[in-house]
């Protein structure tokens, strides 16, 4: 044997036994994974799962915020709007136009570390996604024409921020913690930088950011890996790799330098438009831990929070409202944040002192089985995430953009975990904090391959909830919907709001320490009630019912659906639990009332225009109605639940064939009642006056229609948004988010625009509002139009359904309102027979105005 040979075996048996021993301990992969570089410099993640009917790219490009100083600030977000406006080989309209031709989704969003840019489309025109995507960002011109049209959105986007209050509050903090960093700015940019932003600048800033070695891609979907790496060569490979040069200003930090004063360990007051006091104090914690550490260390601080504030306030005569804890992090500093919610500033010294003396005693312990449960629920987001391709780059884009495609599969294995438990185990706060006392400004306080999917129904029975069982032998996990109905009767009966509060109470039982290990052992992730605030939440919400998503690995199913089933039989809300259900509601209604526009205007909306099935007889809730309410609401011959899992429908109907409970003789068996329009036969016009920042416009006009014509009036509803939408906003500048179209609800549509905007533009546009609603506007519908929009919509219809917790809201949604599960599924067929003929009849059947509606709040 040749000496080279005997040092080869010898190296190979080194490495092997500094692996055994556990000195180099490689992360598994996860199925269907791997990474790359391409000869440019991009980095590449593929993640190939043949289960996906569709496929999606994230590309993270590595500037953000984060690398702005205050001549430039916003300058990315800028950039990521003007990279829609064009490239050299299409228009704005004719990239658009190229998306929704093959039902493509394209969005991006902008952070403090990044620019996300993701393309999600049906899984056999993703090479056409990669394309359009590639000249994008490469390629594009940023047309002088457009310029100022694009400002005024930016400008829209600020305006809308700087009407809540949080997003102040958000501003004071980041102007403090990192002060002298261009963390401390806003990632939307300020209002005077975007007015004052020349189009040349932010070429530059294009030029110079955006090029392949400044780059991470991940792709996730049913496509072949080895076929994708050849289309990444050909599209993505061929421009070239350059210099990234980031800016060097004395006295000023960014990236990843941190400001000389990083560490401000002082006491500021900040001001902003709010109604609560918040004293935000701020703990520099460890540097160069697993990120585990801080997700671990946040969740302790967390669960102490209840007890913490039980001690001042037994001290201190109630000096705190409220306690949430945060763990802020990035590259320049960490931070443990606990913000108190307290009644003035002169309880703020004394919770100071407390706190000082009291945080650093608090020790914690991680068992070996809760390090399991965070391995299981870690993985658990990981399947979640793939099963929404966009959602995959949008979650780990941060973590990409700062520490690479690594510290995912990382994260994925678990093995970070055990060195994060064993820092917490030793960890003691003995820093010392940055304090931020946030007063509100009272003179402007408001004054209120083994693919096929068979889905099998199991009809209810006395006692029994209606299963639905959808089966997909790929899938890797357990999503278990269920869907509650008539909470608006139910409501009615025994007192408002009394499914969230039911709700929010069998979400604090589920995480108490007697169930919480049993839910982590399946990675159970559940959601109680939706926020409706967030626009991807608000979809799913309707008075007419309620529901608790439950997601977690299909390992066990079996075992998994009987814990579910126990929580949810034996459920019955203590008063105590009752009591903090109300806190968590109050602090929901008084976010809902921060807009004091937007709620006017709804209001007006929803009296003037729909019959809806909400309680409108306020009746108040007690523990005792609650009670009452939950062995009705709650019972499970009052729901419809949909499992989707690997699991036959045999064996999901055999766990759950226990799952019954008596009913009351009063239980709902009626039909569910649907919201409804009311009858317009004469013009209303409302307008009110609040001066507000922010105006809010409804115009509208009623046809009554027939069953055969909703899909055909969708269609049009399609193109009527795209063009005066379009117009609107694109063209004019005058809204940053917008609605257009026809709602159908029965026998009646209201032709409709819907809008904010800034209260000098409502003149403007109120005059053009009816002028858009005829068939000279609407102009000549091309078969190529048609198709356009109908691809883009059934494109988004079947992202919202990728995960398989959203088709399980899907087809209870269905079978609750029309006893068929595929409900849904038929009317997304039925808009891919339209005709375009059919459009056209319908265009010429009801585009003439009649009774207007007009609703102004300003």
């Amino acid at each position: 044997m040749r000496t080279g040979s005997i040092k080869y075996v010898l190296t190979i048996l080194l490495t092997f036994t500094l692996i055994t021993f556990g000195q180099y301990k490689l992360p598994p992969l996860p199925q269907g994974v791997s990474i790359h570089t391409l000869d440019n410099g991009l980095q590449v993640l593929l993640i190939e799962n043949h289960s996906l009917p569709m496929a999606g790219i994230n590309t993270v490009v590595k500037v953000g915020s984060a690398y702005e100083t205050f001549a430039t600030s916003g300058m990315s977000h800028m950039l990521e709007h003007l990279l829609f406006n064009g490239t050299t080989s299409m228009t704005q309209r004719e990239l658009y136009n190229a998306v929704d031709m093959i039902g493509g989704y394209n969005n991006a969003n902008t952070s403090e570390y990044y620019t996300n840019f993701m393309m999600v489309t049906p899984a056999d025109k993703i090479y056409e996604g990669l394309k359009i995507q590639a000249d994008m960002l490469f390629n594009s011109t940023l047309p002088e024409k457009k310029y100022p049209k694009e400002k005024g959105i930016v400008l829209e986007e600020i305006s809308k921020t700087l009407a809540n209050p949080n997003e102040q509050l958000e501003r004071n903090i980041l102007s403090v913690l990192y002060k002298g960093h261009a963390l401390s700015l806003p990632t939307l940019g300020t209002y005077e930088t975007i007015v004052h932003m020349k189009r040349n600048d932010v070429y530059k800033f294009y030029k110079n950011y955006y090029v392949p070695n400044n780059m991470l891609v991940s792709i996730i979907g049913n496509f072949n890996t080895k076929e994708m790496l050849n289309k990444l060569n050909d599209i993505y490979g061929k421009y070239a790799p350059s210099t990234v040069k980031r800016p060097a200003i004395s006295g000023w930090s960014t990236g990843f330098n941190k400001p000389a004063n990083h560490n401000n360990n002082s006491l500021t007051y900040k001001f902003y438009d709010g109604k609560s006091f918040h004293l935000q104090i701020a703990y520099p914690l460890p540097e160069n831990l697993p990120s585990e550490f801080y997700s671990i260390l946040e969740d302790k601080y967390s669960s102490a929070a209840d007890k913490f504030k039980e001690k001042i306030n037994a001290k201190y005569n109630r000096a705190v409202q409220r306690i949430s804890v945060n763990v802020r992090q990035t590259p320049i500093a960490d931070y443990l944040m606990l913000d108190f919610t307290i009644p003035n500033e002169k309880a703020a010294s004394k919770i100071i002192d407390f706190v000082r003396k009291e945080l650093p005693a608090l020790k914690f312990h991680v068992t070996r089985d809760e390090i399991q449960s965070m391995i299981a629920e870690e993985k658990t987001s990981f399947f979640r995430n793939i099963e929404k391709p966009h959602m995959f780059g949008i979650y780990n884009a941060y973590t990409i953009a700062v520490k690479g495609f690594m510290l995912i599969i990382e994260k994925y294995s678990g093995e970070n975990y055990l060195a994060a438990a064993d820092a917490i185990n030793n960890f003691t706060l003995n820093s010392k904090p940055t304090i931020i006392m946030q007063i509100p400004t009272l003179a402007v306080l408001p004054k209120q391959n083994n693919s096929k999917i068979t889905t099998t129904l199991f009809p209810s029975k006395r006692g029994t909830p209606t299963l639905i069982v959808r089966t997909n032998k790929q899938s890797q996990l357990l999503a278990v919907h269920f869907l509650l109905g008539h909470k608006a009767e139910y409501e009615a009966r025994y007192g408002d709001n009394a499914a969230y509060v039911w709700h929010e109470a069998f979400g604090e039982k589920i995480r108490t320490d007697a169930a919480k290990p049993d839910a982590a052992k399946f990675g159970f992730v559940f959601t109680v009630n939706d926020n409706p605030f967030i626009p991807m939440d608000n979809i799913y919400l309707s008075p007419e019912f309620g529901y608790i998503r439950a997601e977690g690995l299909s390992d066990n199913a079996t075992e998994a659906i009987n814990f579910l089933k126990r929580e949810m039989l034996n459920f019955k809300p203590t008063e105590k639990e009752f009591k903090n259900a109300l806190t968590s509601l109050r602090r929901s209604q008084m976010m809902k009332h921060t807009n004091r526009a937007k709620a006017e205007f709804n209001s007006l909306l929803d009296s003037v225009v729909y019959n809806e099935t909400a309680n409108k007889n306020h009746k108040q809730l007690t523990y005792k109605s609650l009670l009452e309410f939950g062995e009705r609401y709650f019972n499970p011959e009052n729901m419809v639940v949909a499992v989707v899992s690997k699991e036959e429908g045999k064996s999901v109907n055999a766990a759950f064939s226990d799952f019954r409970k008596s009913a009351p003789k009063d239980i709902i068996t009626t039909p569910p009642k649907n919201t409804t329009f009311r009858t317009i036969d004469s013009p209303i016009t409302i307008t009110r006056n609040i001066n507000s920042q922010r105006a809010y416009l409804y115009f509208g006009f009623q046809k009554e229609v027939l069953p055969e014509e909703k899909a055909p009036l969708k269609v049009l509803s399609l193109i009527l948004n795209d063009k005066i939408v379009f117009d609107i906003r694109e063209t004019q500048g005058l809204a940053y988010n917008m609605g257009a179209g026809v709602e159908v609800l029965g026998d009646k549509a209201m032709f409709y625009i819907n809008m904010g905007t800034r209260a000098e533009n409502v003149d403007k546009l109120v005059q053009q509002f009816p002028d858009k609603f005829s068939t000279e506007y609407l102009g000549k519908i091309t078969h190529d139009e048609m198709t356009k929009r109908l691809n883009m919509y059934l494109g988004r219809m079947l992202f919202r359904r990728l995960s398989s917790i959203n088709q399980g809201f899907y087809l209870c949604k269905s079978y609750y309102f029309t006893k068929d599960y595929s409900t849904d599924e038929k009317f997304l067929n039925d808009l891919k027979n339209v005709k375009l003929e059919q459009v056209k009849n319908v265009a010429d059947k009801y585009l003439e105005v009649e009774n207007p509606v007009y609703i102004i709040v300003k």
